[in-house]
């Protein structure tokens, strides 16, 4: 899996410039949040798998974030809902909840685990 660990700061910091680059300048695009983004618990840890994309575009983003505020964003993006879902279970299956769970301070250092 190719992606980053974001701290809740560096997450706003983020998508800040992402809506920036868009030309939203004052307004933000409109995300349309799929029906399928749901928690997922597992070794007494929960987090929350985020499926999204921005109004009018094809392809599905990916964000898993922690009970700390800590994303962690996949870089590649999916063509459908279902298949992002996939992905965030596969990789919780894979590697275990905890590996997508960030410091309880939220001061990571930006790098993936």
């Amino acid at each position: 899996m190719d992606g980053m660990f974001l701290t809740a700061e560096a997450r706003h910091d983020l998508l800040s410039k992402i809506y920036l680059s868009e030309g939203a300048m004052n307004n933000e695009p409109e995300l349309e949040v799929s029906p399928l983004s749901q928690p997922i618990s597992s070794g007494g840890r929960t987090v929350n798998v985020e499926i999204y994309r921005l109004e009018g575009e094809a392809e599905w983003a990916l964000e898993v974030e922690d009970e700390f505020g800590n994303s962690t964003v996949w870089d590649d993006t999916f063509p459908t809902e279902s298949a992002a879902l996939v992905e965030a279970k596969k990789m919780i299956l894979a590697e275990g909840v905890s590996s997508l769970v960030g410091p309880a301070d939220g001061k990571g250092n930006g790098e993936w685990r």
